[in-house]
């Protein structure tokens, strides 16, 4: 890691090669002026800022949703592809934490589920969380287990709308909004992977 490089471009290197998607240094819900706190959902179009994801409309509601009036190209179609499956919440993530790879935690050191999360979410002078390293640079992700994923199916769908749409997603954004977002900075949230209670840490040094 360069020394200029900020954590949440470190926490999402390290701890994208997990699979459990784009990992958010900021993953917390934010304001929108229009409907209030807004938590990323399925169909949300938008980008990342500095480990938030920012907003620019949710595909998957119609024109006219709140969280859309204003933010959507003219030529703008709702993502509901026939025959949708709705995805049903499922637990993904049982363990504590998730590191990254670099990085071990002694078997000693974790009880049971709800070790770490106490460890980290109360502060107490007398706990402490010890782990083993191989590189001077990694990530963790404490949490309270169960993380629980939900996620799309049809990804040829999926694939297919974006082909067709991004390009006009993009030149809204930057012609008519005014944002500084390159066309390959746009993302589609095809899955989400939540939990309620977390806590985000990096480090680099030797």
């Amino acid at each position: 890691m360069g020394p200029s490089e900020p954590p949440w471009q470190v926490y999402a290197k390290a701890l994208f090669p997990q699979g459990y998607g784009y990992p958010l240094w900021h993953p917390q819900p934010t304001y929108d002026s229009s409907s209030g706190l807004c938590e990323v959902e399925i169909g949300s179009v938008g980008w990342i800022d500095e480990g938030r994801f920012r907003r620019l409309f949710n595909a998957r509601k119609a024109r006219d949703d709140p969280i859309n009036v204003g933010r959507v190209p003219e030529s703008f179609e709702r993502f509901s592809p026939p025959n949708m499956i709705e995805p049903n919440p499922a637990p993904v993530i049982v363990k504590p934490f998730v590191a990254s790879r670099s990085i071990r935690i002694p078997s000693d050191d974790v009880e049971g589920p709800s070790t770490i999360p106490s460890t980290l979410m109360s502060v107490s002078a007398e706990e402490s969380l010890s782990f083993e390293c191989s590189t001077d640079t990694g990530a963790l992700l404490l949490l309270g287990p169960p993380a629980m994923k939900c996620a799309l199916s049809q990804r040829r769908h999926i694939m297919n709308y974006l082909r067709e749409h991004v390009d006009a997603w993009h030149t809204h954004a930057a012609e008519n909004l005014g944002l500084g977002v390159r066309l390959e900075e746009l993302m589609f949230v095809s899955g989400t992977t939540k939990t309620d209670k977390w806590a985000c840490a990096v480090f680099s040094g030797p």
